[in-house]
């Protein structure tokens, strides 16, 4: 400002004084008021009375006159009518005066720029805090995508060993069909069951020299358990282990299946049979059948 012609600087310091509504108190050594001046009806102190003591008339002086040190600035002292004042107290010639200059303006952008800065380090913290749940979630997605994905392997090779078993289990009961015949006739067949592993079987074989059996089994069902009991007939019939039956007559090789397999014996499962036996020399064949036709 000393840089500046004075007459300048004069009219920025007014421009200055009234934008902070300058008002002035002059107290003397008795503490009384003893003069004042500026922008009074700004802070409500218009109604002051001259030659009363000051403390009295302006609660914000008590405790502060008469002055320990000069000058003495008291930055935004709040005011009782709502203001905030930079309040300027200096002796001079045993007399104090006391400038008042409004500061209510940077008071609350002070205020505001705090609120929003509280308002801000609470945004930090939600998205911090946002962040860590975000994290913690990922994580738990992650390791149950881990462990689905483990399960999901556990799963794979469970299913592969199952299949290699029924791939093998299949491969069996295809070992143990007969092979095709020449002599001394045609027997051929194609084997084509409706599932990889179920109770489709078949078989044929010389009961003597003058007796031919065929068969044919369905257990009900697909899967390893009508497989097994597929294959346990078929070994029944072609061993010729059915005590008490003539295996050239399909009434009793009939009746005594019926006996050795009792749905209540194997996991109620049941099976359909035609059995035949065909003799070449009189080109006959007797035969029964027991369920739906095969």
């Amino acid at each position: 400002m000393n840089a500046l012609p004075p007459r300048i600087a004069q009219a920025l310091d007014n421009e200055l004084l009234a934008r902070h509504a300058l008002a002035w108190l002059r107290v003397d050594a008795a503490l009384k008021l003893a003069g004042t001046g500026g922008c009074l009806e700004h802070y409500g102190l218009d109604a002051l009375a001259i030659g009363e003591p000051a403390p009295q008339q302006l609660i914000f002086l008590e405790g502060l006159l008469p002055l320990d040190e000069s000058p003495l600035l008291i930055r935004s002292l709040e005011l009782p009518g709502g203001h905030a004042v930079d309040l300027h107290c200096d002796a001079h010639e045993g007399e104090t005066w006391i400038l008042l200059l409004d500061v209510t303006a940077e008071r609350d952008e002070s205020r505001l720029v705090q609120q929003k800065a509280y308002e801000m380090t609470l945004l930090r913290e939600k998205e911090a805090e946002l962040n860590r749940r975000l994290a913690a979630a990922n994580a738990a997605l992650l390791a149950a995508q881990r462990e689905i994905e483990a399960s999901r392997a556990a799963l794979q090779q469970a299913h592969d060993r199952l299949d290699q078993g029924l791939q093998e289990a299949s491969a069996y009961v295809r070992s143990i069909l007969p092979r095709p015949l020449s002599e001394p006739f045609d027997v051929d067949w194609r084997f084509l069951p409706s599932a990889r592993l179920g109770g489709d079987c078949f078989g044929y074989h010389w009961i003597d020299d003058e007796h031919f059996a065929l068969y044919l089994l369905d257990v009900c069902g697909h899967g390893i358990g009508p497989s097994l009991l597929s294959v346990g007939v078929l070994q029944t019939l072609r061993g010729g282990s059915l005590a008490g039956a003539d295996p050239r007559e399909p009434r009793q090789v009939f009746a005594a299946l019926n006996r050795i397999y009792r749905m209540e014996d194997h996991y109620d499962l049941f099976f359909t049979l035609w059995y035949g036996v065909y003799s070449p020399g009189g080109r006959r064949l007797v035969y029964a059948t027991a369920g739906h036709p095969p």
